[in-house]
């Protein structure tokens, strides 16, 4: 079939050049032609030098009736081949179809021997993957739970060290009081000096700088900067009673705020307690749950294997008929290409023919 259809392709292109040659030697109108040669050889893929010497030609006029006889004689020739092609490619359609027809129902034998094995192991595929979905979230998970419960331990221990060095502070605060207070015993005896006074001042400005309350001090420390001022460092009683005041105050508000650092302390360590032990339980479980996905993925693959056994007999014959049908698709689609471009040479053909008819006419 392709060997007839190439030499009926050579034949058209010598028919093509044969009616432009035809055509202008009858139309005799050498000079008007001339001017319309680039728009006659435009797209129609007729080279320049040969319309150029049909039209030094055409000044020997010959009869009209001879040039229109010859486009229906081409015109008839042109729709002849038409329809010559057009069975061609009837033929050639029906070879492509039972071709395609029967390696498509080999492909279907095959595919059907092994529906069961595939079936099965394609069942087993998918829950292969939902298993190991979850072992990977499930491995996953019990490295966020042990981050977790580190972070929660580092946090617990962070946490512990800052309330024992409050602790210490707020020990050391109040030891401060209290020698405070025996200075200002020694204040009224006589018996201490502006040095010690602004010692124990200073210490307990530092330590409510560390402790962060230093507006509980400030009339602690208000009341023994008025004393240092005095040029004999005496203390009456009265003075004595307002400062011992102050500090009985502070005393009770440091007490306080120790209680408070303990109890946040117990809520904190029942608190991490609990959590801790969520998170231990949480992780105890992932891990049994890991156990059991390991025996189900190994399991499932086994069954994969067996099943790709059962089918790779048949799974050879569906690939080789597979590639048979895709060359044979291909040859029919390449003879569907030539079959349009044939076409398309025609239609130009006809459409140049046309155009120098109607040029002959206007003449």
């Amino acid at each position: 079939i392709n060997a007839e259809y190439m030499g009926r392709k050579k034949n058209r292109k010598m028919k093509t050049v044969a009616l432009i040659f035809a055509v202008l030697i009858a139309t005799g109108f050498a000079a008007k032609f001339q001017s319309a040669l680039p728009s006659i050889s435009a797209g129609n893929k007729v080279p320049m030098n040969i319309l150029s010497e049909i039209a030094s030609r055409i000044a020997a006029d010959g009869p009209l009736d001879d040039i229109f006889n010859l486009f229906n004689s081409l015109e008839s020739q042109i729709r002849n081949e038409q329809v010559q092609h057009d069975e061609l490619y009837a033929r050639q359609q029906v070879e492509c179809s039972g071709e395609r027809s029967f390696r498509e129902k080999e492909i279907a034998d095959a595919t059907n021997a092994i529906n069961l094995a595939t079936d099965e192991k394609n069942a087993a595929a998918v829950s292969l993957s939902q298993n190991q979905q979850q072992l990977e979230t499930n491995v996953k998970s019990q490295a966020d739970v042990s981050a977790l419960i580190k972070d929660l331990e580092e946090q617990r221990a962070a946490a512990n060290a800052v309330y024992k060095r409050r602790n210490a502070e707020f020990n050391e605060a109040l030891n401060t009081i209290n020698e405070g207070h025996q200075m200002l015993q020694e204040l009224y005896t006589g018996s201490a000096s502006l040095i010690d006074l602004n010692r124990v001042a200073v210490k307990m400005f530092k330590g409510a700088v560390n402790l962060r309350v230093t507006h509980h001090y400030v009339a602690v420390i208000g009341a023994l900067a008025q004393i240092a001022q005095k040029a004999d460092l005496l203390v009456d009683a009265n003075i004595l009673n307002r400062v011992e005041e102050l500090f009985k105050r502070l005393q009770e508000t440091l007490a306080q705020a120790i209680q408070e650092e303990d109890n946040a302390e117990a809520e904190a360590v029942e608190s991490f307690s609990t959590s801790r032990q969520k998170l231990q339980d949480q992780l105890d479980g992932l891990k049994i749950a890991e156990k059991s996905l390991r025996e189900n993925i190994s399991n499932y693959e086994q069954i994969i294997v067996k099943a790709n056994n059962i089918i790779a007999q048949a799974t050879t014959k569906r690939e080789r008929n597979q590639n048979l049908l895709n060359s044979a698709d291909q040859l029919c689609s390449t003879f569907e290409s030539e079959y349009k471009i044939a076409n398309e040479q025609r239609k130009e053909e006809l459409a140049l023919l046309s155009k120098l008819r109607g040029i002959v006419e206007k003449k």
